[in-house]
């Protein structure tokens, strides 16, 4: 065999596995869309390699969500996120819920500055006794000073 049909062979093995580890998810805006606050480049869930992504029950899945700051608002001292089932078209919100701080363990440094690019990084255990189906999930962003979205994406998910 020659080099360069195996050096080949490597990088196209590479994008396949690469492919397979993280997924680019199909998203929509939320009903209530917020202002221009935040644009989202991408939503990764890995691992995943098809759309809906498969997420099997008692299983941990990371999320990257890919967005970049507006002109508005400067500073952002204090950021929440959620993630939660849509059903009906209705936000499913646990009792008890609260919002995660989204400025720890997520990859991003508090206060987010105007105009920049962020990662936001987190993890989505399934329960193992999850129904199995399909079903939209939401998941956003929130400027906890103001109490205005940056950003806010609907996406499917099946759960195995």
């Amino acid at each position: 065999m020659n080099i360069q049909f195996l050096l080949s062979a490597a990088f196209c093995f590479g994008l396949v596995v690469n492919d397979a580890a993280a997924w680019h998810v199909n998203t929509a805006a939320c009903p209530k869309d917020p202002v221009e606050v935040a644009w989202v480049n991408y939503i990764d869930v890995s691992p995943c390699s098809e759309d809906p992504c498969s997420l099997q029950r008692g299983e941990t899945y990371e999320m990257s969500i890919s967005f970049e700051t507006g002109p508005e608002p400067s500073d952002i001292p204090a950021l929440t996120y959620h993630f939660w089932p849509i059903i009906h078209g209705i936000p499913y919100i646990p009792p008890g819920f609260n919002r995660t701080d989204a400025c720890r363990k997520s990859g991003l440094r508090c206060p987010l500055g105007a105009n920049t690019a962020y990662v936001y990084s987190t993890l989505l255990p399934v329960a193992s006794t999850a129904l199995p189906l399909d079903i939209t999930v939401e998941v956003g962003l929130r400027d906890e000073t103001t109490h205005i979205d940056l950003l806010c994406k609907r996406f499917q998910v099946k759960i195995v």
